[in-house]
């Protein structure tokens, strides 16, 4: 029997699930050949999803002409200037996200750097985002429980930079060791002194500040920067930065990484939101994670890459093995 016989008279066929608009939020710096490729390969899924480009050009040149001819892409044309490893990036991505509030209609966002790659077939992304009953896919968990490095002494203290006036350095070296001392007991000390590398510089020392912004129950998370957010979490977030400005005021001055745990300290203090925290849906390996640079995956690892179920993996790199990019434009459907 033809279904709609089965149904009866004067009943309705069940109306099909709209597919929800998605957004592939692109922040880019290098290699423009393959940020082309990208927004290609993010173009595979359904028609009106979208892409939206923030680049930095002061570290190379897109030209706009290869994107925009691309249908439903954005290259966003004021640029906010980004320091690797400062709160630049956390600007960015808040004026990024409130240009697309503005401009565009959308029900996801999935932030991406130029060096991330779908791994999973986009319509069927798209058809996960449809059917999720959640308002986020994080990557976050409390300070405390990540190492002293990335955790607590990264982003429960305001650095700042010590004078170099005479009997200073001595000064700021016991500082440093009566903080260590006090790490040892899995005690949080009033002053530390960070290691000296290229990221904290060799003349700071962190502040625990007496009325910092995590107290009365707002507590500090970190985990990994990139996340895939709802429309409601999204403006959520836009909406408390505006009205939070002391948190930014920390942000600006922890020592080092904040978009790694700025936004999702936001995300995580909202017990309204239903967020996934333990899967961002993304593949990522780190070997040396105090670095803040993943591993470059290869076409060796394609096995394990699109047997994860994860929608995109990071670091992948066409000049250092452009043959995995192939395998994964034929693997998802993607026109080089």
């Amino acid at each position: 029997m033809h279904p709609a016989a089965q149904r009866g008279p004067g009943v309705p066929a069940p109306a099909a699930t709209r597919m929800k608009k998605v957004v592939y939020f692109i922040a880019s710096h290098v290699c423009p050949e393959q940020i082309v490729r990208l927004v290609r390969a993010c173009r595979t899924g359904h028609p009106e999803s979208r892409v939206v480009i923030h680049h930095d050009y002061k570290v190379s040149n897109l030209e706009p002409s290869l994107v925009e001819s691309i249908e439903n892409v954005d290259l966003l044309k004021d640029h906010a200037p980004v320091d690797w490893g400062g709160f630049t990036q956390c600007i960015m991505i808040i004026r990024s996200m409130q240009w697309l509030v503005d401009n565009r209609d959308f029900d996801w966002v999935v932030y991406l750097s130029g060096q991330d790659y779908p791994i999973m077939p986009l319509r069927q992304v798209e058809q996960e985002l449809t059917d999720s009953p959640y308002d986020g896919y994080l990557d976050a968990i409390p300070v405390e429980d990540r190492s002293w490095v990335i955790g607590k002494q990264r982003y429960l203290y305001q650095y700042y930079e010590w004078p170099k006036l005479k009997g200073m350095a001595r000064l700021r070296k016991l500082i440093g060791r009566r903080g260590e001392a006090a790490v040892a007991k899995n005690k949080v000390p009033r002053l530390v002194v960070p290691q000296a590398n290229a990221k904290t510089g060799a003349n700071k020392v962190g502040v625990l500040p007496f009325r910092g912004p995590f107290r009365n129950g707002f507590r500090c998370y970190a985990g990994s920067s990139w996340w895939t957010l709802n429309r409601r979490s999204i403006e959520h977030v836009l909406k408390f930065a505006k009205e939070n400005e002391d948190l930014a005021f920390h942000y600006r001055r922890v020592l080092f990484a904040p978009n790694e745990s700025y936004f999702l300290t936001i995300l995580r203090n909202n017990p309204e939101l239903n967020l996934v925290t333990n899967d961002n849906r993304r593949l990522i390996s780190w070997s040396h994670p105090e670095t803040g640079h993943p591993d470059v995956l290869r076409a060796a690892d394609f096995d394990q890459i699109t047997a994860s179920g994860r929608h995109f993996g990071r670091k992948i790199d066409q000049r250092v093995d452009s043959k995995l990019l192939d395998m994964l434009d034929e693997y998802i459907g993607a026109r080089a």
